[in-house]
């Protein structure tokens, strides 16, 4: 809808929209709080079996992340090919993808959600040795990660403002590390839940409740993104974000329909398609716009023609491409992983 001549005006209408459904990035803040959860639940359970060994942790991601990622860069790179955005390209930024560093150092328009895996690389890190050198007490662990965030952050935006506010690596710094604690918040979500599956037993109003909060965000993040757009708020609405969604994951435990088959099957496929759509729906979204370039084939189609296109597209690609390539990785994954711990035993 962005891509269109009907969005490009200013009418109220269209900047509600852009403001509310055309912003992703709250939801973002709902995969970190997924991502701590699992991050969490995977550790505890190899602890648990006594197969807990940091190497095979970092194989684990490495393999989980890295390999996709790889075509997700050459997809990038074909399109900045073929529809090149020269104002926002560099052979650094491309550089840096190589070392998940797109979140310090920049990313082309062609791969910008990409910037998260920053985040998530280095929370990979930070928080297993934030458990060994908390000897695996994961309550004095996640006190810990919580101070050193506020006070790394605290250092760094300090140093941010006595130098002017400028953009750059040291304005990302500190926005990289203030999205640990929404990280932190799915840590303490598995941590803890036990504990809330036997104490917490909400009503049926609850519902009722939990969606007019949402709505209320929702109209509060609208109206940040129409007329605040100040930083500390962001990351404050990100962060209450981040809880919701926790609350969110700790309401739908009680929801037996989730465990149908059939809802199990689809979770299961949606999870194979969820990393090659966030990998490669902005380069395709990229090589599809140059259908709509003057003089192209689709130029000056209405909102209704260009926008069903520029959604089927990243879809089809992933039905063809990025699910089945996703579903080999995975495969080869498994083997390598159990080959390498064979090997080190």
């Amino acid at each position: 809808m962005l891509r269109s001549e009907w969005a490009t005006s200013d009418a109220f209408v269209i900047r509600v929209l852009q403001a509310s459904v055309g912003m992703g990035l709250v939801w973002v803040m709902g995969f970190f709080v997924i991502s701590g959860l699992c991050i969490q639940m995977s550790i505890r359970r190899s602890l648990e079996t006594g197969t807990w060994s940091f190497s095979d942790y970092l194989r684990a991601r490495f393999s989980r992340i890295y390999p996709l990622f790889l075509v997700g860069i050459a997809a990038c790179l074909l399109a900045e090919w073929l529809n090149p955005k020269p104002d926002l390209f560099s052979w650094s930024r491309v550089t840096g993808y190589f070392f998940m560093l797109q979140g310090f150092l920049g990313y082309t328009e062609h791969f910008a959600p990409s910037w998260s895996l920053t985040n998530e690389c280095l929370y990979y890190l930070v928080w297993p040795l934030i458990l060994m050198a908390c000897r695996f007490h994961s309550a004095r662990a996640w006190l810990s990660a919580v101070t050193l965030t506020l006070l790394v952050t605290g250092g760094l935006v300090f140093w941010w403002a006595a130098n002017g506010k400028p953009h750059g690596p040291l304005n990302e710094s500190w926005t990289v590390t203030v999205r640990f604690l929404i990280w932190l918040v799915g840590v303490g979500l598995y941590d803890r839940w036990a504990q809330i599956s036997q104490a917490w037993k909400p009503g049926r109003g609850f519902n009722l409740v939990l969606a007019l909060g949402a709505l209320v965000y929702l109209a509060l993040y609208t109206g940040f993104w129409m007329y605040s757009r100040r930083v500390f708020l962001l990351h404050g609405l990100e962060l209450i974000a981040g809880i919701g969604f926790a609350i969110l994951i700790a309401r739908l435990q009680d929801a037996t329909w989730l465990r149908e088959v059939r809802w199990r099957k689809l979770a299961h496929t949606l999870g194979i398609w969820s990393y090659p759509l966030y990998l490669l729906h902005q380069p395709v979204i990229g090589l599809t716009d140059i259908l709509f370039k003057p003089g192209a084939v689709l130029a000056g189609s209405p909102v209704w023609i260009s926008g069903p296109v520029f959604i089927a597209t990243p879809l089809i690609a992933c039905w063809l491409l990025g699910a089945p390539l996703e579903r080999r990785i995975l495969s080869w994954r498994k083997s390598w992983l159990e080959a390498s711990r064979s090997s080190a035993r």
